[in-house]
């Protein structure tokens, strides 16, 4: 999937992404970010509270 987005970005002509937005509890989907030359600028975190 990741490989498809960034032709079609590169098609487009676009220079860079924002994926920051990803679930800090979906490793796989980080860890293939990391591999592809994303780094982490910004965190958010989900808290819950059973009410």
């Amino acid at each position: 999937m990741f490989l498809e987005m960034g032709k079609a970005l590169i098609r487009k002509g676009y220079t860079w992404m924002d994926a920051s937005l990803t679930n800090e509890f979906n490793p796989q989907t980080n860890k293939l970010a990391t591999r592809l030359g994303a780094y982490v600028y910004r965190r958010y975190r989900e808290y819950r509270l059973r009410l």
